[in-house]
């Protein structure tokens, strides 16, 4: 993205103002100052500034969409296919940059949804869940409703969504600084990994198994922030208190 481009400046500054204010709570006045264009200039490029909501939630949701293909998947095991999809969920949410305002918009969307969004957000997130479902179903009883298996399925989604919320405050509110070295990425995938493995009655892979099996498939992914490499060694620069 070009600073010098003022379609990229509207759209970083839109970006970052729909994530902190909302869609309704945003003025087009204050987007043209942020990006130091003339307001008309909104319209030229966007049409409305409905239009430049769509396209920004666009890129926010592109980010947050399916990294691995279903092929990447095949022949493994009911356990780790789980667990490849939580952290592909959790690196995505919990990983990479916090100050990131797709990020943040997503988050937003998800807490007060639009009718844009929900939409849009709603089809992407219909995708992830039903990967989610469909490998559930190779592990719990045929009997078992539908519905239950998308119970489980956002229970899932809530953990990743409460570490996100909440591990800006209480980690500093309840744990001394040795505790929360612990509170890094992985670690918090383990937990949650866990405790799904646990509520499914399955036994928890061999982690350094894992480990090696889980890079050689994310290393072909084409976003490469969620390889070892680039994931953050904790979450501390994000949970500092405000």
């Amino acid at each position: 993205m070009s600073r010098d481009d003022p379609k990229d400046r509207i759209l970083e500054a839109a970006g970052n103002l729909f994530s902190e204010k909302g869609f309704s709570e945003t003025t087009v006045r204050e987007i043209a100052h942020r990006a130091g264009v003339n307001a008309a200039g909104i319209n030229y490029y966007f049409g409305s500034k409905k239009h430049l909501y769509t396209e920004v939630l666009r890129q926010a949701a592109e980010e947050m969409a399916i990294q691995i293909p279903p092929e990447q998947l095949e022949g493994l095991p009911p356990a780790e296919k789980i667990r490849l999809l939580i952290r592909e969920r959790a690196t995505q949410i919990l990983g990479g940059d916090p100050s990131s305002w797709k990020k943040r918009l997503i988050h937003h969307e998800i807490m007060r949804p639009t009718p844009i969004g929900r939409e849009m957000i709603g089809q992407n997130a219909r995708k992830i869940a039903d990967r989610f479902v469909k490998v559930l179903q190779e592990i719990l009883p045929e009997s078992l409703p539908r519905h239950h298996l998308y119970k489980l399925t956002m229970s899932i989604f809530a953990q990743i969504l409460y570490f996100y919320d909440l591990s800006e405050k209480l980690p500093w509110m309840l744990l001394d600084e040795e505790d929360r070295a612990h509170f890094n990425l992985d670690a918090l995938l383990d937990h949650i990994t866990a405790n799904c493995f646990a509520f499914l009655g399955l036994e928890a892979p061999d982690w350094e198994k894992r480990i090696t099996a889980e890079n050689e498939i994310f290393e072909l992914l084409p976003n490469k922030t969620f390889s070892n490499e680039t994931e953050p060694d904790h979450l501390l620069e994000k949970i500092k208190p405000r």
